[in-house]
């Protein structure tokens, strides 16, 4: 699932995929590539409310995304009265699609990563915990595990939404259904934005 998102991140930052071997998972990389759709395009998006009403910024999860090693995408644009929104957006796609890189390949080489490792945290030890669950600490826990903020950040930027399978699997696995609702709530925020301009 990091795998197909960390491609999906590529395309949108204009990268070609240069991983071509994974000797942890090599068997579901080869069958991922026969599926891979190679015009995937960042679908426009409408930031112009942002600026005069911050709090419409959570609709938009890609503002969250790294533009330099201090600063996030939103922090930039606002330092630069919201000129080139798309450039600055690409640039932090690119950061970002940096970063994946490095776990992916960790992943492959290892078969374990930092982001994996945060997973097998909420599986294990809060999988049971109502107290974790549907909660602020929990989101904000579960949104530090790349493959779950991937799908919100995915799910802003791509003109179709998808990624069911496999993640949905991960978020069963540790009963983290509730994930999709808030997830649809994000979509609906920024849908509605949509509407309204």
């Amino acid at each position: 699932s990091l795998f197909d998102q960390y491609q999906t991140m590529n395309r949108l930052a204009g990268y070609k995929e240069d991983t071509n071997s994974c000797p942890a998972f090599h068997d579901l990389i080869l069958r991922h590539y026969s599926k891979v759709d190679s015009d995937t395009e960042i679908k426009n998006q409408n930031y112009s409310a942002i600026p005069n009403d911050p709090t419409m910024a959570v609709y938009f999860p890609a503002m969250a995304l790294p533009y330099t090693k201090n600063t996030d995408l939103y922090t930039a644009l606002n330092a630069d009265n919201w000129s080139e929104v798309d450039s600055y957006l690409k640039t932090a796609l690119m950061n970002y699609t940096d970063h994946l890189k490095v776990e992916v390949h960790e992943l492959c080489d290892t078969g374990v990563s930092k982001g994996y490792y945060l997973y097998e945290n909420v599986v294990t030890y809060f999988k049971n915990d109502k107290n974790f669950h549907k909660t602020k600490k929990g989101l904000a826990a579960v949104l530090k595990i790349p493959v779950f903020a991937n799908l919100i950040i995915i799910d802003q930027l791509q003109a179709e939404v998808g990624y069911k399978g496999v993640a949905q699997d991960l978020l069963g696995r540790g009963e983290l259904l509730w994930f999709n609702s808030f997830r649809e709530s994000i979509n609906f925020g920024r849908n509605q934005n949509i509407v309204k301009r």
